[in-house]
């Protein structure tokens, strides 16, 4: 379904007038056979082809990346693509199965604290290595690449160049909370050897990476889902609802920052009223970068001639159904 949606989001975004389109790719578009290795290179743009992506998810990232260079060699309309690597933050997934890495062992290791276990599950042996980048540097990726004409039609990496280990991450975790856990290796889904963002070419271009160190929004981050832990406890109603228990809720972004197309303009963008499920969201209020709340869906639409979203994601590396449709992202 993901194909079916990026081609009727880019044919929409082409009738509407947009002038930039953002896609989100995902690091699963590289070739897997160059990840095997516990020593394999960070990897770099180039790395995608020869093809050989990750069966399904990272098929369809490549494949959508195409089409979003075709709609601007054929019609002219601007697109922008950047491969994710694992991202994550407050407002995402934290339980269920379908979060992430980081989120999970915040859970785990909050869950071990509050029922006394001392002890949590870590598939596989500890040893996979990946890089995350916190939902902030990947909200401010997406402005620079998505207003940066050098890049257009041309997939980028975005993603942190700190590399850390499942043990790692799980240690960083417990040192947050203030313990030391026993670990229990079970089998489960493992991934690629080793998955690095190679920064060089994003560095040249933009002159900027993302660079929120790991373990200060892994303190974010287990701050939120601690208390998100404590409200579900209580009987308070978590981000991890189901779409169909949530509220309609409506998200506005606004914007004075000077634009060489629209200088000194002021914009509001009103959202869809409908229900949905809170999301990870930025939005730039003032200059400054504030958490939002969005409905469920893969796109926001600034207007006849502005950016459009698009994607299957902010997670990159494989991300399950209900995480896969937890996407969010602003652009002015």
């Amino acid at each position: 379904r993901s194909i079916l949606i990026t081609t009727h989001m880019l044919e929409a975004a082409y009738r509407a007038g947009a002038r930039r389109y953002f896609f989100s790719s995902s690091a699963c578009a590289y070739n897997t056979e160059m990840q095997k290795d516990p020593d394999a290179p960070a990897l770099k743009e180039s790395d995608a082809y020869p093809a050989m992506c990750e069966r399904g998810y990272g098929w369809e990232k490549l494949m959508s990346e195409m089409f979003c260079q075709e709609y601007w060699h054929e019609r002219g309309m601007k697109t922008f693509v950047a491969r994710f690597h694992a991202v994550y933050g407050p407002y995402g997934t934290w339980d269920g199965g379908r979060e992430k890495v980081p989120a999970a062992f915040c859970r785990k290791v909050i869950e071990a604290i509050d029922e006394d276990t001392g002890r949590i599950e870590i598939w596989g042996d500890g040893t996979r290595e990946r890089t995350f980048m916190y939902v902030d540097d990947c909200v401010r990726g997406i402005d620079r690449i998505t207003h940066c004409d050098e890049l257009i039609a041309t997939p980028i990496n975005i993603g942190s160049s700190e590399l850390v280990s499942v043990d790692g991450l799980a240690t960083m975790v417990e040192e947050i909370a203030g313990v030391q856990l026993e670990r229990d290796y079970i089998e489960g889904p493992l991934g690629v050897g080793r998955r690095n963002s190679d920064n060089t070419m994003i560095k040249r271009v933009l002159g900027w990476e993302p660079d929120i160190p790991l373990r200060e929004g892994r303190e974010k981050t287990y701050a939120w889902i601690e208390q998100q832990y404590a409200d579900r406890k209580a009987g308070t109603r978590t981000i991890s609802e189901r779409p169909g228990d949530v509220d309609a809720t409506a998200w506005t972004t606004k914007s004075t920052d000077s634009r060489p197309d629209r200088p000194g303009e002021a914009h509001e963008y009103p959202g869809h009223r409908r229900p949905g499920i809170p999301v990870l969201a930025a939005a730039r209020d003032g200059g400054h970068l504030a958490r939002g709340r969005r409905p469920d869906g893969a796109a926001g639409i600034e207007g006849a001639g502005g950016p459009f979203l698009g994607g299957s994601g902010l997670h990159g590396g494989g991300v399950g159904g209900r995480e896969r449709r937890a996407r969010a992202g602003v652009v002015h």
